[in-house]
Formats: structure tokens, sequence, C-alpha cells
């Protein structure tokens, strides 16, 4: 009878679409909270280039210690990696890492960055600085660096800087929730000033653990490594982005995406789907989360 249950189950996914039918078969893991793999699909690219992948790995005590990030290159007619977050450094046994090196080494892209992190007492981010070592496409060397101002109502004050200096540096002031979840975001820019607005729903982000802030990833809207999602403390159910004039008064242009999540027993997100209002080529993603156990 389970057997003959989990087979409609497996015949539900593959029949729902052309991407479906490539979700991973394996058991669910349902006690896991730990990924092995993200699946990335864009609805409505073309097989089998449509797809990216990251996977992840841990140490024995269950801290990430490398993030691969491989898509699929039609010259090759396989996955490539395109870039990967390697060489985490620890202090000892904390959780939190003091420095990840970044690397990009394809055909586009060459360089390394080395991103230093600093915590204060309750885990929290106060300072980050990557260096940045660029081969291809244009040589050369830069250094972003941001800090951090927690006040006791959750608004963090975050400076920007670049070296060599850039004019579009942005001054960001964000809006946090009892959980420290980001609700707003105001970023400043000399041609514009962008709101970012973010409703969550209940459940555990898988990616809350896996977060690696980097200054050189500077929307913090949408930080790390996976591009619209988050590694805030719950997932995403809606997003509202608004753009103003240089006066902060006219509003340019808005977007709202909204986020459709299928949820494991245990209440981790197994898929996440992102539709965007209005329709944007770029943003209509399916997300399939693989667990393992550790």
């Amino acid at each position: 009878m389970r057997y003959f249950l989990f087979l409609l189950i497996v015949i539900e996914f593959s029949s729902c679409s052309k991407n479906n039918d490539r979700i991973p078969v394996n058991p669910i893991i349902q006690d896991s909270i730990y990924l092995s793999k993200l699946i990335v699909f864009d609805t409505t690219g073309s097989v089998p280039s449509d797809t990216t992948h990251y996977t992840f790995n841990y140490d024995n005590i269950k801290r990430l210690t490398k993030i691969t990030c491989s898509n699929y290159n039609a010259s090759t007619s396989s996955m490539v990696v395109r870039y990967t977050f390697e060489h985490f450094y620890y202090n000892g046994n904390d959780t939190l890492p003091s420095k990840v090196i970044e690397r990009w080494d394809n055909s586009t892209n060459q360089f390394t960055l080395t991103h230093t992190l600093s915590h204060d007492n309750n885990g929290r981010l106060i300072r980050d600085s990557s260096s940045e070592i660029v081969i291809l496409p244009n040589p050369g060397s830069f250094i972003y660096t941001n800090k951090y101002l927690y006040t006791s109502n959750y608004y963090i004050d975050s400076s920007f800087s670049y070296n060599p200096p850039n004019s579009s540096d942005d001054t960001v002031y964000q809006t946090r929730d009892f959980e420290n979840k980001i609700t707003r975001e105001i970023r400043v820019n000399p041609s514009y000033v962008m709101h970012y607005d973010a409703v969550y729903d209940n459940h555990p982000n898988p990616l809350y653990k896996l977060a690696v802030k980097t200054p050189y990833f500077v929307n913090s809207m949408y930080p790390s490594f996976i591009e619209y999602l988050t590694p805030q403390k719950k997932n995403f159910l809606t997003t509202i982005t608004t753009k103003y004039d240089a006066s902060g008064t006219t509003i340019t242009s808005t977007k709202s995406i909204n986020y459709i999540i299928t949820y494991k027993a245990n209440g981790y997100p197994l898929t996440i789907r992102s539709v965007s209002t209005p329709s944007r080529v770029n943003d209509k993603y399916k997300f399939i989360f693989v667990y393992t156990n550790l």
C-alpha cells in the first residue's frame, strides 16, 4: 500500500510540468534540515540549459565547508562549475565562519574573492570585507566593505564602501521584525531610491544557516549565493520592489513576486515557485530542495 501511494506521488510530480519531471525521485528525507543540493529551473528556458545546481558540503560537526554552483554548458553538453565558495575558515568550534574564499573560473569570469567576516557576541554580522583579484574580463583588484549598526528596535544602518571609489555607492537602511528578518530595505543611490518589502511564511528556511553574507552581493534583500531567495529565518511569501526617482517621491516602477511553496513533514520547504507581477522572464524560477542526513 505504501509503495502504491509512493508511485502515485511520483506520477503526480511527473505530470505537472516540464520541470517537475526532472525532480529527484530519491526518497524524501523527512526529518533532515541539511541541504545537499538545491536545483533551480528557469521555467521559461529550454531543457537542459534552464538548470542550475547548488551543492553543499559539511564537516564532521555539521558546519558548511563548500558551496558549488554548476550550470549546463551547451558546448560540452554537461554541467560545469560556474563558481565555488570554498575554504570556510572557523575559529575553533565556532559555527560562524571568519573567512570564506570565493572562486570564479570559467571562460568569461576568472577572479578570486576573500571574504573576511566579523560578528558580535549575539552572532550578528557587524563587518565584512571582500578583497577581489580579477583576471577576466578586466584585470584589477578591488576591496568592498560593509559595516552594520544594530539598535534595540531592530533597525540596521549599513554602510557600503568600494575601493577604488565608486560614485554609485548605496546607503542602505533596513527594518527588521522580532525574529530579525528584514521586512523593509531602503537603498539610496545617487540616481534612484529602491524600497524592498517582504512578507514571510512561518516555516524554517534551510538557507538561513548557510548564509554567506558578503558585501560583493550588495543587495541585502537577495544576498548570498541564490538569486531571488534569502537566507532569512523564514521563507519569502511575497516581495515588493518599488523604485523611485532620485528625490524618493515619484514612483518609476513596481514589481511584486509571489512564492508558492510546498513543504516536507517537518515544515521545511520541498519546492518553491516564484511568480512575478508584472511578468519578467528572469523571475520565473522553480527551486527543488534536496536534503541529507548528517
